[in-house]
């Protein structure tokens, strides 16, 4: 955790702050935002990360960091994870792995992780813990003690491939939705010209 605003506040900082995050579709964008700007604690993430929301938990925000992400900062409300694989890879967290090589029987894959964690298999486990009502979230402790499923690799290979298919169909939908929509959009406005052409011509 580090303030960025304290830090390095004339630095560019890589940032994934909670309106980056897409709601359920695991999408995220990151800005370029001054130091100066960031006023509270931020987290580090490096690619193939997984981030998940604290905040308003019923939006499913949690996202893996792409392998081709440059390493930024992401908001405080959000947790970072990583799996075991991947944290044999990195030097802060090798010595941590090396104590729990026994579970590497647990294979877990990063896709099938953060698809869980947006899944209704995990929401229902934190829905009875949410607190706050302005700004419901989640504590930490109730993040840490999520169950879950852990099928041999194949299968979790198999369920993410059929998200995969999954969500090509939903870019195709997105992709109709949006033509119709501007569709829809030109008939209004052709429809407010025709009247000023018939009740002002010029």
């Amino acid at each position: 955790m580090v303030i960025p605003s304290t830090q390095d506040p004339d630095e560019i900082w890589q940032y994934i702050g909670l309106a980056n995050i897409i709601a359920a579709t695991g999408e995220y964008s990151v800005s370029n935002v001054l130091g100066r700007q960031l006023k509270s604690g931020v987290r580090r993430f490096h690619p193939r990360d997984i981030l998940f929301s604290k905040l308003r938990p019923e939006l499913r925000k949690c996202v893996l960091v792409r392998d081709d992400e440059e390493d930024g900062y992401v908001s405080s409300e959000c947790l970072v994870f990583c799996t075991l694989e991947d944290a044999f890879n990195d030097p802060l967290l090798k010595d941590i792995a090396s104590k729990r090589k026994s579970l590497q029987q647990y294979q877990v894959d990063r896709e099938y992780l953060s698809f869980i964690l947006r899944s209704d298999i995990v929401f229902g486990q934190l829905v009875s813990q949410i607190t706050g009502s302005g700004r419901p979230r989640v504590n930490q402790s109730a993040i840490l003690g999520l169950r879950i499923p852990l099928r041999p690799l194949s299968v979790q290979l198999e369920i993410v491939a059929a998200y995969k298919m999954a969500w090509k169909h939903h870019l195709e939908c997105r992709v109709r939705s949006e033509t119709a929509l501007q569709e829809g959009k030109e008939a209004l406005e052709a429809a407010y010209n025709h009247a000023s052409d018939k009740l002002c011509p010029i």
